[in-house]
């Protein structure tokens, strides 16, 4: 019987078109030049042309008013408590000093007209009571909070009558329930109990550390070159690498540890990190059991509606199984729940990770969307290996080593390739993995299992798991010689044909590939200096090629983005994306850890600020996927925008708002071409005038920026690096971000059932997606929980992070770290002989989260998939079609 489940293909979700522009004609008879009804089309033309040249133009003078105005005068030199300044009224999101405000001894700014228009109610009396910051005005300055401007006034109090999530603020009725410690519930016990699974069903494939474990104990970590090479596989001129022996020897570790990364807070076991400021150290606290309190709302509700499936869509409650059906969530958030100090969560969700088959993959779809049944080798090793292996960082919890190594010895033939670089998705049975070509794997994809396996191989003492890795950094550093730029690799690559291709940034596809240089660095504890030299190397052709200085947003001098680019005979796209925004924290480790690169911390901060302007310059106080900043320079007239194929579009006159036309219009989507006028005269004039009418109702983009792709989905990277920028610097005001953002986000995105994705940062009210992926709990939670909790937490000079945020130990004054023995203690394991006290014994009758069976012998919810399966392949005999009854049914199939 095939070994895995196929999935239920999903509805697909077509677009409804849009009018044609075809006109047909009805006749061939020439008609008169001139006829009444060509000369009131053409009239409606002219008409049409003018009113749009006319809003057009309207909106450039507008804007270079504002920026005329704004550039004339700086608002910030009386400062509130809030980094409100003295007098001030609201136009978007920053606080500007109009001239009835301004105090005698201050000079007036030009009066405009339209700036007194846009001037909006001054912030609600309670906005800078209760939650608003606390800490001293000098750390609230324009630096501190870089000027948000939106172009576009608002009524703050009408947007948010119960307080800005802007200035800290959270609605009451929503604070009301974040301040009462939801009651934990233990995971829901099934409604029936789960069928019984005969070898005929499917066969077990049970894992014994003895038989199928490492012969290695950790301490052969240091003497990794006495383990043998394995014999290669691989023809000439494939089969000459061989692992840095010599580099790996304890004798080639530094003898001091690493330069230290963290601020040395005066007190770093307080949450102020002081111990001279009382306010600030109640205010962490409270804010921290707020955030706390918060992540076990979004807990509870996932397992109250979708234990031991991957997700829980927030707004419906419904589950989702894209991710494996193996349960992402509970694996995601191990760690997250020792260093929240949910010792009973962990252990329900133990148990789950107990039952774990993960030969069998089932789920209603794969997130790549593919039913064939493989999984993606990046996510499960980022998600569910990364996972495993921090929980046993933290814990000491042997089962988490054990389950680890399984899962990556079923990943392992991934890298069974020429070049070694590993392929993308594999099946975990039945499939021959030998002699391969990698394809044309994604940069990140190939390049970030490498804290992850080099992990397993320091706590296994099995150097075989860091030689595949290491093969692969050692191919992409000598072997991959066309088509880079300086260290800069395109998102694809061609390994068999040593050639790189596609968008060159620090965004998707690419990140985490650059932020792991730095980081492996750090995990070796300097041991390769190959790390540090790649990542450097990386970073000085980043600074020739992406990253360049933010001109075009008014009052925000230290702007600074990392943009894309696809050559180096073009400059770079000004796209500031999300998934980019790790970038500041990992300029900050890489400033600390490399002496020379230690000016970089500018970079690092200034990147971070940038990050944060996203979140604040929108009505919501969330950041978009991605926003492109405009290149011109302010007070320049503006270049009428095109579409890809050329074609000038008539209603690109009036700014276009909507989710889908908000689309990066550099790539030139048909959802960002909408707003062409197509067809007559009369249906062109209709379509601006709508387009004039969304304007005048919905914000628009901020100033400076001139397309989006609005979407929020939860992401950590931004609150990653506020989160580097405060335990790096100290700098109290990168808290104050920090909690307008989570401020913000469950102001708008906080559900029933959890925490939502939202289909636009820019508008109000903001429309969820039901959408809550694992690393919601795995990244975002924990980076927030962090930002307020005492600095010596997960010391970035004890841990350093995945791309998941998943802490590993690093080295201690040369000599690597044994897991469960690091700074702090998470978790007691039972002593050796003695009763398990984390399961709860039978005569209890108390649902422990799991089936508590044999490790590896399925959760529930694969149980329930064999079954219903099985129930299927009787219909084979009758000569149906299994796989045609299975789609049309939505029963999961072998």
């Amino acid at each position: 019987m095939p070994s895995d489940i196929s999935y239920i293909p999903l509805p697909s979700h077509t677009d409804g078109g849009r009018p044609g522009a075809e006109f047909t004609r009805t006749s061939s008879r020439r008609s008169p030049l001139f006829t009444r009804s060509r000369v009131l089309v053409c009239i409606v033309v002219l008409s049409t042309l003018l009113l749009a040249q006319f809003f057009y133009f309207r909106d450039d003078i507008l804007t270079e008013q504002r920026l005329a105005f704004l550039q004339s005068y700086s608002p910030w030199q009386k400062t509130e408590p809030g980094g409100i300044p003295a007098g001030a009224q609201y136009i978007g999101n920053v606080a500007v000093v109009t001239p009835s405000s301004v105090p005698s001894s201050s000079p007036a700014p030009p009066s405009s007209s339209n700036n007194a228009a846009a001037a909006a109610s001054p912030p609600h009396p309670d906005e800078n009571k209760g939650f608003a910051p606390l800490t001293a005005a000098k750390h609230l300055t324009q630096a501190a909070f870089p000027a948000a401007y939106s172009g576009n006034g608002h009524n703050w109090h009408s947007l948010y009558p119960d307080g800005n999530p802007h200035h800290g603020v959270i609605p009451a009725r929503l604070l009301s329930i974040l301040e009462k410690e939801p009651s934990p519930q233990r995971p829901p016990a099934p409604a029936k109990k789960a069928p019984t699974i005969t070898p005929e069903m499917w066969t077990l494939h049970l894992w014994d550390p003895a038989t199928h474990g490492s012969k290695t104990s950790f301490e052969d970590n240091e003497r990794a070159d006495m383990q043998t090479v394995e014999k290669d596989w691989r023809e000439s001129p494939w089969n000459t690498w061989t692992p840095p022996l010599s580099d790996l020897r304890k004798e080639a570790a530094p003898k001091t540890s690493l330069p230290k990364v963290q601020f040395p807070f005066a007190n770093p076991g307080r949450y102020s990190g002081n111990s001279v400021d009382p306010a600030a150290e109640e205010l962490a606290k409270k804010r921290q059991r707020l955030v706390k309190n918060a992540f076990l709302h979004a807990w509870e509700g996932y397992k109250a509606k979708a234990w031991g499936h991957d997700e829980v869509a927030p707004v419906s409650g419904r589950y989702n199984d894209n991710f494996n059906g193996w349960g992402a969530t509970p694996v995601d958030v191990l760690d997250t729940l020792l260093v929240l100090d949910l010792r009973d969560e962990y252990d329900y969700a133990r148990q789950h990770v107990r039952d774990i088959d993960f030969h069998l993959v089932g789920g209603t779809r794969s997130v790549y969307g593919s039913a064939d049944g493989k999984i993606p080798v990046f996510e499960t090793a980022i998600r569910y290996l990364g996972g495993l292996l921090s929980a046993y960082d933290l814990s000491g919890d042997e089962l988490m080593k054990h389950r680890a190594e399984e899962l990556a010895q079923l990943i392992m033939p991934a890298f069974e390739t020429y070049s070694g670089i590993p392929l993308g998705r594999v099946k975990m049975l039945g499939q021959v993995h030998s002699h391969m070509k990698s394809g044309n794997p994604i940069l990140a994809e190939a390049g970030s299992l490498l804290l992850e396996f080099t992990r397993l191989w320091q706590v296994t003492g099995n150097r075989t798991y860091f030689d595949r890795v290491q093969r692969v950094t050692d191919f992409l550093d000598k072997n991959i010689t066309s088509g880079r730029m300086g260290a800069l690799f395109g998102a694809n690559l061609s390994p068999e044909y040593h050639r790189t291709s596609g968008i060159m940034s620090f965004g998707g596809r690419a990140d985490s590939y650059y932020e792991y240089l730095i980081k492996e660095y750090q995990l070796m504890g300097g041991r390769l200096s190959q790390y540090g030299r790649m990542y450097s190397d990386s970073i000085e052709s980043a600074k020739k090629y992406l990253m360049r200085e933010v001109s075009v947003v008014p009052n925000a001098p230290s702007l600074f983005n990392i943009g894309e680019s696809y050559g180096a005979s073009s400059e770079p796209s000004m796209k500031l994306e999300h998934l980019a925004s790790f970038a500041g924290g990992m300029l900050g480790l890489g400033a600390k850890l490399l002496p020379d690169r230690a000016g970089e911390l500018e970079q690092a901060i200034r990147y971070s600020e940038t990050c944060y302007w996203a979140y604040n310059s929108s009505v919501t106080g969330l950041g978009p996927e991605e926003l492109i900043f405009d290149s011109n320079p302010s007070g320049k007239k503006k270049k009428k925008r095109t579409t890809k194929t050329g074609t000038e579009s008539l209603a690109g006159a009036v700014k276009s708002t909507s989710p889908a036309a908000g689309r990066d219009l550099e790539q030139g989507t048909e959802e960002a071409t909408r707003g062409i006028v197509v067809g007559t005269a009369a249906r062109a004039l209709a379509d601006v005038v709508k387009s004039i009418a969304l304007t005048e109702r919905s914000p628009p983009f901020p100033v400076g920026v001139r397309s989006s792709f609005t979407a929020y989905r939860n992401r950590p990277e931004t609150i990653e690096s506020v989160f580097y920028m405060w335990r790096i610097t100290g700098e109290t005001a990168w808290r104050e971000r920090g909690w307008q953002m989570f401020a913000s986000w469950v102001t708008h995105s906080m559900t029933d059932f959890g925490f939502s994705s939202l289909e636009s940062v820019y508008d109000i009210p903001a429309h969820k997606t039901d959408s809550q992926e694992s690393y919601t709990f795995a990244e975002t939670f924990k980076y927030y929980y962090l930002l307020f909790s005492p600095p010596e937490l997960l010391s970035l000079d004890h841990y350093v992070f995945t791309t998941e945020a998943h802490p590993f130990l690093v080295p201690q004054n040369g000599e690597y770290t044994r897991p469960g023995q690091g700074p702090r203690k998470f978790w007691t394991p039972a002593p050796p002989g003695a009763s398990d006290p984390h399961t709860p014994p039978p005569s209890s009758h108390l649902y422990s989260g799991g089936e508590n069976g044999p490790v590896g012998g399925l959760t529930y919810v694969q149980k329930t998939y064999v079954y219903s399966g099985w129930k299927a392949t009787p219909m084979r005999r009758a000569g149906v079609d299994v796989a045609e009854r299975s789609e049309r049914e939505g029963t999961p199939r072998f």
